[in-house]
């Protein structure tokens, strides 16, 4: 879509007026009024064949005399006339756009020092007049528009559901047209007062709704250039570049409007995903350490915050054993001793969220896996029996659970959760090794036999 600017058109409407007396030849200088009143024959005929007519008188009007404020004014008038008998809005645009022009000219006329001060007889009522056509202009495209847009979106919202193919082929169309129409209409509310922030916002909803995200993005930008009320739409931008996933692109939106809700917890939410999406982690962890000061039992910040830790223990683990390999022993000990801090950290968000959720098996999950990680396995065991409640079909959990058990030396209980393992997965020969040991340790010679079999056949031997 490419609009031109008013000064763009008022410099182009120069240009044609140059023309135009250099291709007259320099006719004969008539006074002011005879070109006023020739061409107000000419209109008040309402004959658009005849305005060409009058549009010829009015040029020389200004070629002689310059500046004129009821010639203007009738320029303008023209154009109204015009724009009113256009056959469809496409078409009504270069003429709203010279309507406008002239309405530009006739202010700076009406403004000049320089321009005699019988031409500028009338000025005020020509730009009351003038004032109040624009804003019935503005008001009927943009309200136009908004239909539009109305029809836009709850044809949107049908096609989800929509399964005919008749049906669908039509509500396609449909919407397409809708969606020219609304786009052709905001631009003609657009060329008679650009410093409306409503217009752009419209159209950036009207690409929102087409998937065009940049497009979108770039005329909520213009309106949020041009009103004090910018939340809506910072927050608007800043979705849309979640949409084309923009993570980082979309930071600096999410943060102005941090800026205007600080206590916003969902916004923080966003802001800390997309620092995490672009590797900000430390930048992520002190948005979570805000959400947390606001909401202490805010269970995704827990959750975040211990995995973040978790990470920095990640990160440790990698650097001490490239530590370990080219022989640094005293750094690979001080990277460790960080590694286990970092899982302390992490335990302690972690068993607050479990605190806070009981049943939520990712909080569970992760004081398992941490306490497991540190050899604390009697607290990790107590974790996964609750695990194996919540998730009782996933073999894994009962897995950790046996090795807990294993390394607590309670030999009945570790058989237990192995036995559940082998139930979920009956080929499993590391667990079927494990219960035939345990079988034999616990004094159950069938179950040893029976164990040793299915070993058997699994193995071959």
């Amino acid at each position: 879509m490419k609009f031109v600017t008013r000064s763009a058109l008022f410099a182009a409407l120069g240009l044609f007026l140059f023309s135009a007396a250099s291709d007259a030849g320099k006719p004969r200088k008539l006074p002011a009024g005879a070109y006023i009143k020739s061409a107000k024959i000419e209109i008040v005929s309402g004959d658009l064949g005849r305005y060409p007519t009058a549009i010829a008188m009015l040029d020389s009007l200004f070629l002689h005399y310059g500046p004129h404020a009821e010639g203007l004014d009738l320029m303008r008038k023209v154009m109204v006339d015009y724009v009113e008998r256009a056959s469809n809005p496409e078409a009504k645009m270069p003429h709203v756009e010279k309507m406008m022009a002239y309405y530009d000219s006739l202010k700076l006329c009406c403004e000049s020092k320089d321009v005699k001060s019988n031409y500028k007889k009338d000025c005020k009522e020509f730009l009351r007049v003038a004032d109040s056509t624009n804003v019935d202009y503005w008001r009927r495209f943009y309200n136009d528009g908004i239909d539009q847009l109305n029809r836009i979106e709850e044809t949107a919202r049908n096609l989800k559901t929509e399964t005919d193919s008749a049906a669908l082929a039509y509500m396609r169309a449909s919407l397409e047209a809708s969606t020219d129409s609304c786009l052709i209409n905001m631009r003609l509310a657009i060329a008679v007062d650009p410093a409306d922030h409503r217009t752009y916002i419209a159209l950036g909803t009207v690409y929102e709704q087409e998937e065009k995200y940049p497009e979108a993005i770039e005329w909520l930008s213009k309106a949020l250039e041009l009103t004090d009320d910018k939340a809506t739409l910072v927050i608007s931008i800043a979705y849309n570049y979640i949409k084309m996933g923009e993570y980082c692109q979309s930071i600096p939106y999410f943060k102005q409007y941090l800026e205007m809700t600080p206590t916003d917890i969902a916004n923080m939410a966003n802001l800390a995903a997309c620092y995490n999406n672009c590797s900000f982690l430390d930048s992520a962890m002190m948005i979570y350490e805000q959400i947390l000061t606001i909401e202490p039992e805010n269970m995704d910040a827990l959750i975040s915050v211990g995995l973040f830790f978790n990470q920095q223990a990640s990160n440790a683990s990698v650097d001490a054993s490239k530590a370990r390999e080219a022989g640094d022993e005293a750094g690979e000990k001080e990277l460790r001793a960080r590694q286990m801090e970092s899982f302390d950290s992490a335990l302690v968000y972690f068993q607050r969220a479990a605190v806070v959720e009981p049943d939520n098996p990712d909080a569970v999950e992760q004081v398992a896996v941490v306490n497991a990680i540190r050899g604390n396995y009697e607290p990790a065991a107590k974790a996964f029996s609750k695990l194996v409640e919540l998730k009782p079909g996933e073999s894994e959990h009962w897995t950790s659970l046996g090795d807990c058990y294993l390394y607590l030396k309670n030999y009945p209980e570790a058989t237990k959760a192995y036995e559940e393992v082998v139930k979920l997965e009956p080929d499993n020969v590391p667990i079927w090794e494990n219960l035939v040991d345990l079988y034999r340790e616990i004094k159950q010679p069938e179950k040893q036999k029976a164990a040793e079999k299915k070993l058997g056949e699994l193995t071959g031997q």
